[in-house]
């Protein structure tokens, strides 16, 4: 097999997403789920075959909510064609496309015109209803990192949640910076933004009001239930692709020699 894959992938066809990532799973040893199927196209999980060792770190990876940005759930193919090191050392559950329909339709929302990401307090949605459970069944995670896209953005920026002891919003954009630059507007998203770092307090009344006008997100609803340490990583579409998933990975691999070194 040629690990590095193609040099021109379909990557809006779900099913060369689905049957690459079916093809990683058996060279790297991982386990290959399909988690739910809607007609002809399916959601994956690839992951840690056994329950993680005794001080094994958890880590979740998840692209693609959004179809109209593919540039995250090449990334996450990318990241797993050079993962051998890391998967000696962490526990993982990856889902490598969370709306393959949307992603097939190059359209943000899915069949039913739902945004996913706003969704994960819904119950309603087949989709959203089964990640739910699976994160149930996977979880928790010492780490989450949810890699995402933005139309709009002149760089690349991220969220993060201010909670923790240590940040490291700012590491993961300084990697990633070496092919895509930091978005380095103040305002973005209508947030405050500094070197291209956004911080969310979850518990302030402002986002509550945000949430509950416009829906809860998947990085929001797995910072509540599965993971205190949430990465949402945004890549501008507007530049080339190969250099946006290039930029996944630089920050995802950052953000595991952070935890790595982390107490």
């Amino acid at each position: 097999m040629n690990i590095e894959g193609f040099k021109f992938p379909p990557i809006h066809d779900p099913q060369w997403v689905t049957e690459r990532s079916r093809e990683l799973a058996c060279h790297l040893g991982l386990s290959f789920q399909v988690w739910l199927r809607d007609k002809d196209l399916s959601f994956v999980v690839l992951s840690s075959k056994s329950s993680a060792c005794p001080g094994q770190k958890k880590i979740y990876l998840s692209a693609g909510v959004h179809g109209d940005e593919p540039g995250s759930v090449l990334g996450l193919i990318r990241w797993l064609e050079q993962s051998a090191k890391w998967l000696k050392e962490f526990h993982v559950t990856i889902l490598p496309c969370l709306n393959p329909w949307g992603l097939r339709q190059n359209i943000r929302v899915d069949q039913k015109n739902h945004d996913l990401n706003r969704s994960y307090s819904r119950n309603d949605i087949p989709s959203v209803k089964a990640h739910r459970q699976l994160l149930q069944q996977k979880g928790p995670f010492d780490l989450a990192l949810l890699l995402h896209e933005d139309f709009d953005a002149s760089g690349m920026y991220l969220y993060e949640v201010i909670d923790q002891h240590d940040l490291w919003g700012d590491s993961l954009l300084r990697a990633a910076s070496k092919v895509v630059p930091i978005d380095s507007r103040p305002i973005i998203e209508k947030r405050a933004a500094k070197k291209g770092v956004i911080q969310r307090n979850l518990n302030s009344k402002t986002w509550q009001r945000w949430f509950k006008k416009w829906g809860l997100p998947e990085a929001v609803y797995i910072y509540r239930h599965h993971c205190h340490r949430v990465y949402t990583l945004e890549t501008p579409s507007e530049f080339d692709l190969h250099k946006r998933a290039r930029a996944h990975v630089l920050a995802v691999n950052e953000a595991l020699r952070k935890l790595s070194h982390s107490p």
